[in-house]
């Protein structure tokens, strides 16, 4: 199968939907999501028939491809090609960091679809122009590149305790224009039982 016929936003829409199987008790258990979160992307390169590279705790062999959290990689003689890019980072204290350090991997990576995956406490509005003024700055690029932008936030009304989140998606072209957009909703982070 060519990851080239993947939709971005179905893939987004498979993320959102393996949520609750999580059971993470709080939005706050960084490790969990962590671990949840690689796995779920680890799998499903995996069942589309690629090499899941990542730390092997999460599900992925031969560890980290590049420095990239995870990657899908495809062999093709003496080649490797890496069909998407991920980069996945919890902490955010300075919104910067994540553009400087996680989105510049991204940048620096070539494949068709790059995924970053984080969690601000504010500033949304201004990572996402910053963002799309460095792909519109970056003079090298592929014409079919891809990003997907994922902001986790506790669940609206919700306290960080409670076992809910939203998700703000963003769908950049490699030229930094929006292309999609979409904001989730609370999503339970567990399966809830009435």
């Amino acid at each position: 199968m060519s990851f080239k016929s993947l939709d971005p936003k179905e893939i987004h829409k498979m993320f959102l939907a393996s949520i609750p199987k999580y059971n993470i008790e709080t939005y706050y258990e960084k490790p969990s999501w962590t671990k949840n979160v690689t796995e779920f992307f680890s799998n499903l390169g995996k069942n589309l028939g690629y090499e899941a590279r990542c730390k092997e705790q999460f599900g992925g062999y031969n560890g980290e491809f590049m420095g990239l959290d995870l990657a899908w990689i495809k062999k093709v003689e003496h080649f490797i090609f890496i069909d998407l890019a991920m980069e996945f980072e919890n902490t955010v204290e300075e919104p910067d960091d994540i553009i400087n350090d996680e989105f510049q991997k991204l940048l620096s990576i070539k494949s068709f679809l790059k995924i970053l995956i984080t969690y601000p406490a504010e500033g949304e509005d201004e990572l996402i122009n910053k963002i799309a003024w460095k792909l519109r700055s970056n003079m090298l690029k592929l014409n079919e590149e891809k990003y997907l932008i994922i902001f986790g936030h506790q669940g609206k009304d919700k306290k960080r305790m409670d076992p809910w989140i939203r998700f703000n998606t963003y769908l950049f072209d490699t030229y930094g224009y929006l292309i999609w957009e979409d904001k989730s909703g609370n999503i339970p982070t567990k399966e809830l039982t009435y």
